[in-house]
C-alpha cells in the first residue's frame, strides 16, 4: 500500500500578503511577506455546485456537476505590538508585521506627528477637525481631543509644514494655541476606511520534506479583524479575510522567514478609560471592526468574482467591568440617555520606539448591560457601540495605534 510521505503538520506554515496594486490581480508572494508570526492559521474554501437536472429519457443516474466560482478564506491571529526590535534603529514610524492586514481588513495608515503647544483657548481641539498655522497656513488633521492644560497636541499633516510661536486655529471649535516647537513623529495611525487596497494571501503548507510546500492562494482579499484579550496576558489580533481562490499547488520554497523578534506586551497598565470612567476593573477587552465583507460578481473576471469589499461597519467593545456604584459610574443612567464619550488604552512593552500599541475611540456609548459573574466577582457584561464622530468626520470610529 502507498503511504503519503508528504505528511501536513499543523504548526509548519507560513502565511504571506501582499498588497494589490491592482484589485484582484494575484500579487507575486516572496520572503519579505511571510515575516508574520501567526498563531491558529486555517483556509477554507467555498466552492459552487451546479447539479445538471435535466430532464433525461432511460438513465436517472446524475450528470456531472458544473463547478462555478471558487472563493476561498483565511483565518489566524497575530501578536497585538508595535514593530518589535527588527530594525538596528527603530523609530516610533516603522510598521509593524502585520501592517498589510490591517489595510486589507479597512485601515487607512498614516503617520502622527506631535507639537507642543501653550494653553488653548475657545477649546477643546476636536478629534478629525482640521488646523491651520497662521504662519506657515500648513494644515493637519487633529487626533484625540485637546484641551486647555495639554502641552501638545496630535495631528496628521495634510498639507505644508507647521513652524513654532505660529497661532494654530481649529477649523470646527474655533480653538486657538501657540505652537511651542515644530512638528515631530509620534507614531503611526489606522483609521477605518472602506477604499483600502485589496491583498493577496498565500497559505504555505510545509510538506515534511526540505523545501516541499503545498500552497493555497486567494486574492482581491479583504476582510473583518479584532483585537483584545484578557488581564495579564498577551493580546492578539484576529483577521478573517476572504478573496477568490487563484491556485492550489506544489511549490519549493526556498526562504525562511524573519520574524520580529519584539516580545509583545501583556494586559497590564492600560490606562483604560471610557465615557470618563478611568476607574473600571476589568477582566476582558474585545474591539471588532464589524465590517461586512462582501463579494464582487463581475462576469469579466475569472470565475466570476472581480474581488471582495468591505460594504459597511458596525464596530463594538465587549469589556466586563466589576459592577460599582452608581456615584462612581452610572451605567444604567449612561445606558439610557444614550451617553457617549471617549475611550481609549495603550500598552507598552517597553520604553523603546515600537514597544506601544493603543487603540482610541472618539466617540462610544452603552448599547446593553448583562449581569455576570467572573471569577466569583459580579460584574456587567458591556458593549460599547463604536459610533460615528458627533461633529461629521467621517472614518474616525477606531484608530490602532503603533509607536
Amino acid at each position: 500500500m502507498a503511504v503519503n510521505q508528504f505528511l501536513h503538520k499543523e504548526e509548519k506554515a507560513i502565511l504571506g500578503v501582499e498588497l494589490e496594486a491592482t484589485e484582484g490581480t494575484p500579487e507575486t508572494i516572496v520572503a519579505a511577506d511571510t515575516n508574520l508570526l501567526i498563531y491558529d492559521l486555517e483556509f477554507e474554501t467555498d466552492i459552487a455546485r451546479f447539479v445538471r437536472n435535466a430532464v433525461t429519457t432511460g438513465d436517472v443516474g446524475r450528470l456531472k456537476t458544473i463547478i462555478g466560482s471558487k472563493s476561498g478564506r483565511i483565518r489566524g491571529r497575530f501578536e497585538m505590538k508595535g514593530h518589535g526590535g527588527r530594525e538596528a534603529v527603530p523609530a516610533v514610524t516603522d510598521e509593524p508585521e502585520y501592517g498589510d492586514i490591517l489595510v486589507s481588513c479597512g485601515r487607512r495608515k498614516a503617520t502622527i506627528e506631535t507639537m507642543d503647544i501653550g494653553a488653548v483657548t475657545s477649546g477643546p481641539f476636536v478629534d478629525g477637525e482640521v488646523i491651520t498655522g497662521g504662519t506657515s497656513s500648513a494644515t493637519g488633521r487633529v487626533f484625540k481631543d485637546t484641551a486647555d492644560g495639554a502641552t501638545s497636541i496630535l495631528f496628521e499633516t495634510l498639507t505644508g509644514t507647521f513652524v513654532t510661536t505660529e497661532t494654530l486655529t481649529g477649523g470646527t471649535s474655533g480653538a486657538t494655541a501657540t505652537s511651542a516647537s515644530g512638528p515631530s513623529d509620534w507614531g503611526l495611525g489606522w483609521w477605518p476606511s472602506d477604499s483600502q487596497q485589496s491583498a493577496t494571501y498565500r497559505f504555505l503548507l510545509n510538506s515534511g520534506s526540505g523545501n516541499k510546500h503545498i500552497y493555497m492562494e486567494i486574492a482581491g482579499a479583504r476582510g473583518d479583524l479584532e483585537l483584545g484579550g484578557p488581564a495579564g496576558a498577551p493580546w492578539f489580533g484576529r483577521f478573517d479575510v476572504q478573496g477568490r481562490v487563484t491556485d492550489i499547488d506544489d511549490v519549493d520554497w526556498t526562504d525562511t522567514p524573519t520574524f520580529d523578534p519584539g516580545v509583545p506586551p501583556i494586559g497590564e497598565n492600560l490606562g483604560f478609560s471610557f465615557m470618563g470612567y478611568d476607574a473600571a476593573t476589568a477582566a476582558n477587552f474585545n474591539y471588532r471592526s464589524g465590517w461586512t465583507v462582501t463579494r464582487r460578481p463581475d462576469f469579466n473576471s475569472g470565475q466570476g468574482i472581480a474581488s471582495y469589499y468591505h460594504q459597511r461597519r458596525e464596530p463594538a467593545i465587549e469589556i466586563d467591568p466589576e459592577i460599582t456604584r452608581k456615584e462612581s459610574f452610572d451605567f444604567w443612567d449612561n445606558l439610557s440617555t444614550s451617553a457617549d464619550g471617549e475611550a481609549y488604552l495603550e500598552m507598552s512593552a517597553g520604553t523603546d520606539p515600537g514597544d506601544k500599541v493603543g487603540l482610541y475611540f472618539p466617540k462610544v456609548s452603552i448599547e446593553d448591560i448583562r449581569p455576570t459573574v467572573r471569577d466569583g466577582i459580579r460584574a456587567f457584561q458591556t458593549t460599547l457601540a463604536v459610533v460615528r464622530d458627533v461633529n461629521g468626520f467621517t472614518d474616525r470610529d477606531g484608530c490602532i495605534t503603533t509607536r
